[in-house]
């Protein structure tokens, strides 16, 4: 220990402590220089962040807009399409109300079904035609349908056309289905009067 103090005693140990001096200085200087930086880098992360935050916010609040203007086009398609349903589905039961009746109808005679046929067809059996068939359509003869056959023929054009509406609801449905939204604002139905 002694020589060292000798050592230091002189010019050596000046420069020597100089030395340790500056080498703290510059370690103090430098983890200086690198705290600063780093407060900047924070405070540009800082930013970024904040940044990054705000377009978040407003990409979420773009995404809620879209998702709620979807979803009040499709609740607007739905209630369209119940109208347009329940129109068709009125439609339809007074149909076959009106089909019933006719058919009831027929039944029991109340109503009548002619048919028209080829004239030689028809075999009279010696009986003259009657003065109401002989000025009738042409001169053609008709026959009376059976009543029963009458009703068969009834359901049966009533079954067509209940077939024929739904098929028609069906296309009505599929067409405002594909209808774009743009359209669709444009063509709204108005309530009749």
């Amino acid at each position: 220990m002694n020589k060292l103090a000798a050592a230091l005693a002189g010019w050596k140990g000046y420069a020597a402590l100089a030395l340790v001096a500056a080498s703290v200085a510059g370690a103090a200087a430098g983890t200086a220089a690198w705290q600063l930086q780093a407060l900047k880098y924070d405070a540009r992360i800082s930013k970024l962040i904040a940044a990054h935050a705000t377009e978040i916010g407003e990409i979420k609040g773009v995404q809620a807009g879209i998702l709620a203007g979807n979803l009040a086009w499709q609740n607007d398609i739905l209630k369209r399409l119940g109208g347009i349903e329940a129109a068709a589905w009125e439609g339809l039961e007074h149909d076959r109300m009106e089909n019933g009746r006719f058919r009831a109808d027929l039944l029991s005679g109340a109503e009548r079904m002619w048919v028209r046929i080829v004239p030689d067809s028809v075999h009279r059996g010696g009986a003259s035609g009657g003065p109401a068939a002989a000025g009738m359509d042409d001169e053609a003869a008709y026959a009376l349908i059976h009543p029963s056959v009458a009703h068969d023929l009834a359901r049966l054009a009533a079954d067509a056309d209940e077939a024929a509406r739904q098929l028609t609801l069906c296309q009505d449905r599929e067409i405002e289905r594909r209808k774009p939204a743009s359209t669709k604002a444009s063509t709204k139905e108005t309530p009749d009067e």
